[in-house]
């Protein structure tokens, strides 16, 4: 007997070429089979127009998580997030926490703080840095 296939829960368009996300969407991945959930994973690295017909550029789109739920929202940063940990067993609570009023304001703020700017920078930093070992290796 032929499995039938679920249409997707969401899509979820992360970057891949980072190696922390890398790491976390394999995690919600392996959560996501265990929970047997159709999920849809984007690595916006591979796919650098992704996005573009939803209005996100290639750097928006690498800068933070977003979720595209089955009546064609987009939702980026907290709110992406809330979704999708509210969908994964292991994180439920996380995200109903996320999505909680009260919350979701202060999880919105982090998201866009100047903290997160600078985690995003020495990220990129890190990125460029193996690229640019990668490179002189090559080289020699």
């Amino acid at each position: 007997m032929a499995k039938t296939v679920k249409p997707p829960l969401f899509t979820v368009f992360y970057d891949g070429g980072c190696s922390v996300w890398r790491t976390r969407i394999a995690i919600y991945k392996m959560e996501a089979r265990r929970a047997d959930l159709a999920i849809d994973w984007r690595d916006v690295n591979a796919e650098p127009g992704a996005l573009a017909e939803l209005g996100i550029g290639e750097e928006a789109a690498r800068r933070r998580l977003h979720v595209l739920d089955p009546d064609g929202t987009l939702l980026s940063g907290a709110d992406a997030f809330a979704l999708l940990w509210s969908a994964l067993p292991g994180y439920r609570r996380l995200g109903r926490l996320i999505a909680a009023p009260g919350f979701n304001a202060l999880a919105r703020a982090v998201c866009d703080s100047s903290v997160m700017r600078a985690l995003r920078r020495a990220r990129e930093g890190i990125r460029a840095g193996g690229r640019d070992a990668a490179a002189r290796g090559a080289a020699r």
